[in-house]
């Protein structure tokens, strides 16, 4: 809105101001209008009335609603030392109460070793797992799976890497993992003993 009123401000600049100012105005507050309008067309005032009575979770799918319900037990229940990864960071430090979360959104190798070195390096002690949908619209079963791709890297060469903390959810649930790096440590020693 900013720029396209600096471009007709700039366009009228040159000529005549007097004259054309009137029109601008009209310009400026029928776009005004047109924008609010379309704003509150979109606005769900039942949602919005629970939301305001109380209840945060209202309008959200259950994918998302359990996520939630998960930042919020994160921010309640783990202690300030706690770091928890989960693909939504913004989203879940507002549930939170303000908890810092460490964002996985992608990652480029498939190396265990790397991927929990990863984790370390950055102080993450837990993993918050979600089923949020690819298609927001429907549950069909496909789920955003950066998460879950990672930790099945990890669990295909540290099966003890990660205890299962907490559970929210029975459709498209949300875990809390937390990241067992001295059973990682005893895998490894494990190993090295087979071998």
């Amino acid at each position: 809105v900013f720029f396209m009123l600096y471009g007709l401000y700039q366009l009228f600049a040159g000529i005549k101001k007097g004259r054309y100012l009137s029109l601008l105005l009209v310009l400026i507050f029928s776009g005004f209008v047109s924008s609010a309008s379309r704003s509150v067309r979109q606005v769900d005032i039942p949602v919005l009335v629970s939301n305001l009575h109380g209840n945060k979770y209202e309008g959200y799918t259950p994918d998302w609603e359990n996520f939630l319900r998960m930042s919020e037990y994160v921010g309640k229940n783990l202690g300030a030392d706690s770091y928890v990864a989960c693909r939504k960071p913004d989203m879940a430090r507002l549930y939170a109460g303000g908890k810092k979360f460490y964002g996985i959104f992608r990652f480029d190798d498939e190396d265990a070793d790397l991927l929990l070195n990863a984790l370390k390096n950055k102080g993450v002690t837990h993993l918050l797992l979600a089923s949020l949908r690819k298609n927001p619209e429907i549950n069909s079963g496909d789920v955003i799976n950066t998460l879950h791709r990672y930790m099945g890297f990890i669990v295909q060469k540290y099966p003890n890497a990660f205890e299962l903390v907490h559970q929210i959810g029975v459709e498209e649930p949300a875990y809390l993992f937390r990241i067992n790096y001295n059973a990682v440590n005893n895998d490894l020693s494990n190993q090295s003993d087979i071998v």
